[in-house]
């Protein structure tokens, strides 16, 4: 059975995050490295004010746990249309597009529940219902139809903390790169 998890907005919250190696200004670059991909060619520019829509590709579950502010997500994180975007690259499908237009991320929690969760207008995913991690049976189904699967548990729900530009080696797996649609 799937449970539609509730898409919160993060109104009126005030977040300040700065993790290691990160530069919370106007993106990855600062918006001014033309070599940096970026599909949706717009970045997030609005600092740390909560937003649903803020900082796509940056660890959500670890910054809003750090500063003790902002929801406590059980799963968050952001699909983009290629492996390599950079941070505070709006993602997919970056515009105004309505749901049936925009990505679905289903997990399976560790007591076998299985949740679908909407991808915003930036790529943005998440939701504080209490899943229990590891999370297996991962799968994102694109509006075209096609869908990316994740093979290994994840170790947890903080999905941005692992798909990175670059990819990162966990004790479960390699994350490839940012969750996104399989290459044509």
């Amino acid at each position: 059975m799937i449970r539609r998890a509730l898409l919160i907005l993060l109104a009126g919250a005030s977040l300040h995050c700065p993790a290691a190696n990160t530069d919370y200004g106007l993106g990855e670059d600062g918006g001014t490295d033309p070599t940096l991909r970026c599909a949706t060619g717009s970045w997030w520019t609005h600092g740390d004010d909560g937003d649903n829509l803020m900082h796509p590709g940056r660890a959500c579950i670890h910054c809003h746990s750090s500063w003790h502010r902002g929801p406590a997500f059980s799963v968050a994180g952001t699909v983009f249309h290629a492996f390599d975007e950079g941070d505070d690259c709006n993602g997919f499908p970056g515009d105004q597009s309505p749901e049936p237009n925009r990505a679905a991320i289903e997990v399976t929690d560790a007591n076998n529940h299985t949740f679908l969760i909407w991808a915003n207008r930036v790529g943005n995913f998440y939701t504080t219902f209490p899943l229990r991690n590891p999370l297996h049976n991962i799968r994102v189904h694109f509006p075209d139809g096609t869908v990316q699967e994740m093979f290994d548990p994840a170790p947890n729900g903080d999905c941005n903390s692992c798909h990175t530009r670059t990819g990162t080696n966990t004790a479960t797996g390699m994350a490839p790169g940012r969750i996104a649609p399989p290459p044509m």
